[in-house]
C-alpha cells in the first residue's frame, strides 16, 4: 500500500477527494462520478469512505423486523 501511494499524484488524489467532498454537498453533482474519478487517480477505498464520512455522516443500517 505504501508503494502503490508513492507512485499516485498526490495533487490528483488531493483534487479528486475535493472534487467528491463537493459534490456531497451539491445535489445536482454525481458523487458516483466522483468516487470514479477519485479511483482513477488512485483513490484507496479508505479515502473515499473517509472522505464521504466527514461531509455526510456515517450512516445508519436499515433494520427489517
Amino acid at each position: 500500500l505504501k508503494a502503490f501511494k508513492a507512485d499516485r499524484s498526490h495533487d490528483a488524489v488531493d483534487k479528486a477527494l475535493d472534487a467528491l467532498s463537493r459534490a456531497s454537498a451539491d445535489e445536482t453533482d454525481n458523487i458516483f462520478g466522483r468516487i470514479v474519478e477519485a479511483v482513477e487517480v488512485g483513490c484507496t477505498n479508505g479515502e473515499i469512505c473517509a472522505r464521504l464520512r466527514d461531509e455526510v455522516g456515517y450512516g445508519q443500517p436499515l433494520v427489517a423486523a
